[in-house]
């Protein structure tokens, strides 16, 4: 089952023949069930998932073995990594000096940044864009309050890196802001946006990083 990256909660079911088999459950470190091993049908175990703060997909699975050890069955269970995105309503710079909510972007659309080896300002466009669903957070820069998912990429200044809000501290700066606090918020939609060539973004002024997975090389 593919799943969101946040916290999930679902119910399984064992069925066995014949209906006195002794069976056990065993499944990855991050997976956790109500019973691990029975006797007969049981129609009400129930898997609970945490929410995946990686920035990668992980896979794990359940699988149902008999009292040899057999394995006689398995669920894969398949848990997406955190999005490095930001809500419909961020505003980004455009290349013509205005901003526009991430939500009304288009494709083709010229944008006003920097590059992201360079730092370099330049202006560059929107080569793709998807709506996800996501755990998000609000992170209060200076006096700016943006709300993306915990695994979006801000330059900070002070490291000289792009690191992603669940590793921020106290003492950092973005785009010359002090970095204040990162609160929970509701899960809810983001945008994710590719940028060719300098790879970034401004949102609410403050740079912000388009690659999140090296897989495809250009998710948020």
């Amino acid at each position: 089952s593919q799943l969101t990256s946040g916290y999930q909660q679902f119910s399984i079911g064992v069925n066995v023949e014949p209906n006195y088999l002794n069976w056990s459950l065993t499944k990855d470190s991050w997976i956790s069930i109500s019973g691990a091993s029975g006797t007969g049908d049981d129609t009400s175990i129930s898997v609970s998932i945490p929410a995946n703060t990686s920035s990668n997909n992980r896979f794990g699975s359940i699988i149902l073995r008999d009292y040899n050890n057999t394995q006689l069955d398995a669920i894969l269970v398949v848990q997406a990594g955190q999005t490095n995105c930001i809500a419909p309503h961020t505003l980004i710079a455009m290349g013509d000096g205005t901003s526009k909510p991430a939500g009304e972007l288009q494709v083709g659309d010229e944008i006003r940044t920097k590059h992201e080896k360079t730092l370099e300002k330049t202006y560059d466009r929107v080569t793709r864009k998807e709506v996800y669903t996501s755990p998000r957070v609000k992170v209060y820069i200076g006096d700016k309050e943006i709300v993306c998912s915990p695994g979006h990429r801000f330059y900070v200044d002070n490291a000289s890196d792009w690191i992603a809000v669940t590793d921020l501290k106290e003492g950092d700066t973005l785009s010359g802001k002090a970095y204040i606090k990162t609160e929970e918020y509701s899960e809810g939609d983001v945008i994710k946006l590719s940028v060719a060539n300098s790879k970034t973004y401004i949102s609410e002024g403050i740079l912000s990083h388009n690659i999140k997975d090296p897989y495809d090389g250009e998710s948020p």
